[in-house]
């Protein structure tokens, strides 16, 4: 009797302490789960400590854009650009009203070949602080009448040198052909108007017509309406109308939002409209539109892509990218049509050589009129197949948006990839491979003595989106005011 009393007391015991433990392990669970439980209570701390660092930026930008816009821009003397130009002493733009003298200059025929222009600060032309006196009258012989901030919110800035020529050589005489170190510096809210009805050549941008370096010079938030009627090809882009053959374009990038209505043999693009150049290291991340209408010539054609609307004979481009949007339509009331048009993500037209580039944008066309449409991800056409190499040249799966199948011809140039496989390293790899394969081909050259076809090749960085693909991965998070959603 004894033992089986003690068996039982052993059980009951056991029971009890099952019991306890459950209870005790409910609460726990009810203290790190429940409403008012430990993980809860963490993730409201995590959310509350996340809005007061969003809140507490919010309160900063706002005190940064009230000092950026009221404290008035160091210059000691506007309109006049500071330094020799020279390496050591470089011209420096330092105010708007320096920038205005530049353009001045340039178009009333002073080239700055053999010079250096550097940009000395930031430029928002939206801000009173990137003017010495934004209320100043003293700029009308500039084309500036009234008020200068006010009229160039209004009208506009022109560009940098001049955009309608006949001759070559005239041209050569009134464009930029020094070097613009944009000093890696924003120039934001630029803003160009441009109606006209002319003949001859145009060229439209911030540099008009370029055959200088440009180069680590960033522009944000810009606004273009451009409508020009004439009877001679045009080069429209945001950076550069055309880049001519000693010119280049190194590390730079534009934004913002450009329409073009043109009546002529147009080539449009996000950084040059025309390179006959080096764009190197660039990409656009623009809103383009280009609207075709009524033209002056006879069987016009237009040329539109995210960086470049045509790579001429003598134009390279490489290392670079395009993530913003392209529109191609036409004039619903013109009488005469496009006789043909072609679109690239990165370049409509190509005539040279084309490395390392892709695609991330969007091409629309919604010409539904225009029969005869080649429209590519990447690169619109290899004029008649004599176009040089094109070397990995890629673009985003489903990028081109057609309004009709009639008479639209889609591009085999470049290869499609799906926004999975550019996000990944494996990505970046090929990449890396592509430059890895030009460096041990232009090797083999030097040591085979052909030294001819090793100049030839050309090979830089990869492009700059690679890295930000890298890290722009989809990152979960419980606050819904931090949740990135990354889409390429």
């Amino acid at each position: 009797m004894k033992q089986k009393n003690e068996k039982g007391i052993t059980l009951v015991a056991l029971v009890v302490t099952i019991i306890i433990l459950l209870i005790l392990a409910s609460v726990s669970i009810n203290l790190t789960l429940g409403d008012n439980g430990i993980i809860i209570k963490a993730k409201e701390a995590k959310r509350k400590s996340q809005e007061g660092y969003i809140n507490e930026e919010f309160a900063m930008n706002l005190i940064q854009n009230e000092i950026k816009n009221n404290i008035n821009s160091i210059d000691s003397n506007p309109g006049k650009l500071e330094g020799s130009g020279t390496k050591e002493n470089p011209y420096v733009i330092n105010s708007v009203e320096d920038f205005i003298f530049l353009q001045y200059d340039v178009t009333n025929g002073n080239t700055y070949e053999g010079k250096i222009v550097k940009l000395g600060h930031d430029i928002d032309f939206n801000a009173n602080n990137a003017y010495v006196d934004p209320n100043s009258l003293d700029y009308k012989k500039y084309g500036y009448n009234g008020e200068i901030k006010k009229y160039i919110q209004e009208n506009g800035i022109n560009p940098i040198g001049i955009t309608n020529y006949t001759d070559d050589n005239l041209l050569k005489s009134y464009s930029f052909n020094g070097e613009f170190d944009g000093n890696g510096k924003t120039i934001s809210n630029l803003k160009m108007n441009c109606n006209q009805n002319n003949t001859g050549y145009n060229a439209y941008g911030l540099f008009a017509y370029c055959l200088g370096n440009i180069h680590d010079l960033y522009i944000e938030n810009c606004d273009y309406d451009i409508k020009i009627a004439s009877n001679k090809f045009m080069g429209i882009g945001i950076l550069v109308g055309t880049l001519g053959e000693e010119g280049k374009i190194t590390n730079c990038h534009v934004s913002g939002n450009m329409n073009v209505y043109s009546g002529t043999e147009n080539n449009v693009g996000g950084i040059t409209g025309a390179n006959n150049g080096e764009v190197s290291n660039c990409y656009s991340s623009a809103n383009i539109k280009s609207v075709f209408f009524n033209s002056l010539e006879s069987n016009p054609a237009q040329r539109c892509g995210g960086v470049a609307g045509v790579n001429e004979a003598k134009g390279n481009m490489k290392n670079c990218y395009f993530n913003g949007t392209f529109e191609i339509t036409q004039n619903e009331e013109s009488s005469l049509r496009c006789f043909r048009t072609y679109a690239g993500g990165v370049c409509g037209y190509n005539l040279n050589e084309i490395d390392n580039v892709y695609n991330v944008g969007t091409i629309k066309e919604t010409d539904k009129e225009n029969k005869d449409i080649l429209i590519g991800g990447s690169i619109g056409t290899n004029w008649n197949g004599t176009g040089k190499e094109i070397n990995a040249c890629y673009y985003l799966e489903n990028c081109i948006l057609i309004s009709t199948e009639n008479g639209r011809t889609i591009s085999t140039l470049g290869e499609s990839k799906t926004e999975e496989y550019l996000k990944s390293d494996e990505f970046i790899n090929e990449l890396k491979n592509q430059k890895n394969k030009l460096v041990a081909l232009q090797d083999k050259y030097m040591q085979e003595g052909n030294l001819q076809e090793a100049s030839k090749l050309q090979y830089g960085e990869i492009p700059k989106i690679t890295k930000e693909i890298a890290e722009l991965e989809a990152k979960e998070s419980d606050d819904a005011l931090l949740q990135e959603k990354v889409t390429v």
